[in-house]
């Protein structure tokens, strides 16, 4: 099992968490959020996390410009999709990014969709 703290909006909490016993730390890059924090400051971030911990953001439908700005202008090594993205947006990431941990999260109301969704996922990535 891996730990990820996330939702980190300072500086001194990004500070404070680096030390601690886990994998990762994210970031929230999603404007409707409360938490939501911007590409500068993420960059910010990520130089002040340790290249032991996973350095994540966290976006929602994002665009190919916020993607490409996520990746050119931060050291962000996984990226967490979080709406509604297409294997288009994915395999854009893989594209121009390779090195780049990319996480779907999905929604399930019933355990049985989890393996019809792995499925559709599996053979088209």
């Amino acid at each position: 099992m891996k730990l990820k703290f996330c939702g980190f909006k300072t500086l001194d909490d990004v500070e404070k968490a680096k030390n601690l016993n886990i994998d990762a730390i994210g970031v929230i890059h999603y404007p409707k959020s409360k938490r939501f924090v911007d590409v500068q400051t993420i960059n910010q971030f990520t130089q002040l996390i340790p290249d032991d911990k996973e350095k994540v953001v966290i976006v929602v439908n994002p665009s190919k410009t916020t993607i490409s700005d996520l990746i050119t202008h931060t050291g962000i090594t996984t990226i967490q999709l979080h709406g509604d993205e297409t294997l288009a947006t994915i395999n854009y990431i893989k594209q121009i990014a390779p090195q780049l941990k990319n996480y779907k999260g999905i929604t399930c109301k019933r355990f049985s969709n989890i393996a019809t969704i792995y499925y559709s996922l599996s053979t088209k990535c």
